[in-house]
């Protein structure tokens, strides 16, 4: 009978459940529709504390550009979570992970994660279960399954440790070996602008000029972004590929051998009341087959029975052994199909662990921090796009909601002009920079003030300009280094050289432009 209580409460108990996930999972995570939500919820939400004002609401008299405090609170919180990074900024991380081989690579998704979990935990379930009668054989069959959970949960776990690790050592180790196989073969890293190749390189991090090496091999550039600067650097991972191999193959065999053996022991059983179950069913005064009606010379059982005659007899006994292990065998036959098919379903499962490592992560935390900085777009304005512009549409819109609020509340309240990209834009702005020292000649330990700039130091100064992606912040990273009018004009004439040089697609007058930027 249809039971509509218990519909109801299982209905209710999965919306509680369901919820009860949904607000931790928003409360921890930096998504947008999570920390949306606690601005939206209402009484509890942030909107509501904040459309309380505080006591500076009414206050705003400084400028329009002017956010009082629960205003300023609200682009920080929606802010917080989006990298605040420029376009500068932008492209060098990504240039770092294209020259790291690790432009492609991101971190293995929740979804992924709790897709092989899931598949792992099933496949651990039935070894789980298989084993448990053996911690004791009283156990019942509900303390069974919750053993054998226990099992699938603790085997998944260890199994998805192992072999995501040896995914990533396998990923390390073809990353190592090209770069052990080149230095051997050119007799060291091959640097630019030396005769023969060099022992050691210094390390290019993700925050460093992308540029300062690009006269070296391709492979001495990655050598540099891997940390790997001597020989003895580039060493290959084994421990978790060993373990991970191990224990695949362990588990394998054992649980292989362990369904076979009882699914055997349990038909051997099978066979044996087969046999036994004519003599059994005469016994209790059933029907025989007609094979063992009369399984003996003589009769002992109900009055009519007659016996046959002793070849007959035993060739019906000889004719129901034959079909019983014939019956026995196909079973047999069909069982160690089903546990091949489960052990290949085990191996499969743990490969696909060890592909997901190989394929998901990166080497070393300066890829993962770049990762991190981009977020795995391709172009800066793709970020913007995509990450900056649904945040901003979604504060601007609670800030209109948040100026109504206040206006009710304190009609002497004056909202002030809120561009939440051009104030991200602001934020993100990075301090001046200056050609690094390392770049410079040694032994030049004068001001360029007092000394004027080197011919190297200036053509290092053009190409780093160059790099930068508009006028503004190449007009302000050459203001910044305070050039004198004769510096200028060297300026210009490396500059030209510079862009020829790299073969910029930029106008011809950009030196001109760049020098009436700074004004005369």
């Amino acid at each position: 009978m249809f039971d509509m209580s218990r519909v109801i409460e299982i209905v209710v108990v999965a919306v509680v459940l369901l919820s009860t996930v949904f607000l931790v999972w928003s409360s921890y995570t930096t998504s947008l529709l999570g920390k949306d939500f606690w601005v939206w919820l209402p009484f509890l939400g942030k909107m509501a504390k904040w459309s309380r004002g505080d006591e500076r609401t009414g206050e705003n008299n400084d400028s329009p550009e002017t956010l009082i405090p629960v205003e300023k609170a609200l682009y920080d919180y929606y802010k917080n979570g989006v990298p605040e990074i420029t376009r500068k900024s932008f492209d060098q991380y990504r240039k770092y992970l294209v020259l790291a081989k690790q432009s492609d690579r991101k971190p293995m998704s929740r979804w992924t994660w709790a897709t092989l979990f899931g598949l792992t935990v099933a496949e651990a379930f039935g070894t789980g279960a298989l084993i448990a009668p053996l911690v004791s054989r009283e156990i019942t069959p509900d303390g069974a399954l919750f053993i054998g959970a226990a099992l699938a949960l603790v085997l998944a776990v260890i199994t998805l440790i192992f072999t995501h690790n040896a995914g990533h050592d396998l990923y390390h180790n073809s990353l190592v070996s090209h770069i052990a196989a080149n230095f051997r073969q050119r007799g060291g890293f091959v640097v630019g602008g030396h005769d023969k190749p060099v022992e050691a390189i210094g390390v290019i991090s993700p925050d460093m000029d992308q540029d300062k090496d690009e006269l070296n091999a391709p492979l001495t550039r990655l050598a540099a972004r891997l940390e790997i600067i001597t020989l003895g650097d580039a060493k290959k991972k084994y421990l978790n590929i060993i373990a991970a191999t191990t224990l695949i193959l362990l588990a394998f065999v054992l649980s292989t051998w362990y369904r076979h053996d009882e699914l055997n022991k349990h038909l051997d059983s099978e066979a044996v009341g087969m046999s036994s179950a004519p003599s059994s069913a005469s016994a209790a005064g059933g029907t025989q087959s007609f094979q063992n009606m009369f399984s003996s010379p003589s009769t002992t059982g109900a009055a009519g029975d007659a016996p046959l005659p002793a070849a007959v007899a035993q060739a019906a006994h000889q004719s129901q052994k034959k079909a019983t292990d014939a019956i026995i065998s196909d079973k047999k036959s069909a069982n160690d199909v089903g546990v091949l098919l489960l052990g290949v379903i085990y191996v499969f499962t743990q490969f696909l662990g060890v592909v997901t490592g190989y394929k998901y992560g990166f080497f070393g935390g300066n890829a993962e921090k770049a990762h991190k900085e981009t977020m795995g777009y391709p172009a800066y304005d793709t970020f913007l796009k995509h990450v900056v512009k649904p945040v901003s549409q979604r504060a601007t819109m609670r800030m209109t909601t948040l100026r109504n609020n206040l206006s009710s509340l304190n009609p002497s309240y004056r909202p002030g002009t809120f561009d939440f990209m051009k104030m991200y834009m602001a934020d993100a702005r990075p301090p001046r920079e200056t050609v690094d020292s390392g770049d410079q000649p040694a032994g030049n330990g004068q001001s360029h003030e007092a000394s004027g700039w080197s011919d190297e130091q200036m053509r290092a100064l053009a190409e780093k300009t160059l790099s930068l992606p508009s006028r503004e912040e190449r007009a302000s990273f050459v203001t910044s280094q305070n050039l004198s009018r004769k510096d200028l004009e060297r300026f210009q004439s490396a500059l030209t050289a510079a862009k020829e040089k790299r073969n910029a697609a930029e106008p011809a007058a950009l030196s001109q432009e760049i020098l009436d930027a700074l004004g005369d």
